[in-house]
């Protein structure tokens, strides 16, 4: 089941932080973990995938749900997988001078800077877009 895959999903990433621990990483001391930027972010993103619809068990989601969310999750290109595991979230209240002022290359225009995807950082009387590249939400 759901259940199944989702200690599987958590062995495997730990199988391979080892695997790089003892194959690449040797020289370092034993409590310490140097990874290369392409596996930074691997335990965020699969803890990530843990938590999303397409892998969620319980009566909180319909098994039709899920199913659609896994199909719209695998058809997505990579360039579009990461923000789908890990949001961007814009603060849109209060933005920076330079926020909507033309940067000069094409159409594009100053975004204000993201923060961290994570209830901790989100403060009630802000206001906030969130952009998983398939949908904005406020």
């Amino acid at each position: 089941g759901n259940g199944d895959f989702k200690d599987k999903i958590i062995r495997s990433c730990v199988n391979m932080l080892h695997a790089y621990r003892v194959n690449c990483a040797s020289m370092t001391s034993a409590g310490q973990l140097i990874l290369p930027e392409s596996l930074k972010l691997l335990p965020l993103y699969v803890g990530s995938i843990r938590k999303m619809a397409a892998f969620r068990s319980g009566s909180d989601i319909r098994s039709d749900d899920r199913v659609t969310a896994l199909i719209h999750m695998l058809g997505l290109p990579m360039a579009l997988t990461g923000p789908l595991l890990y949001p961007r979230v814009f603060p849109l209240w209060p933005l920076t001078d330079m926020t909507g002022i033309p940067t000069g290359i094409d159409d594009n225009v100053h975004l204000p800077a993201t923060i961290a995807c994570a209830t901790a950082k989100l403060c009630a009387d802000r206001m906030y877009l969130m952009d998983n590249g398939s949908s904005l939400r406020l």
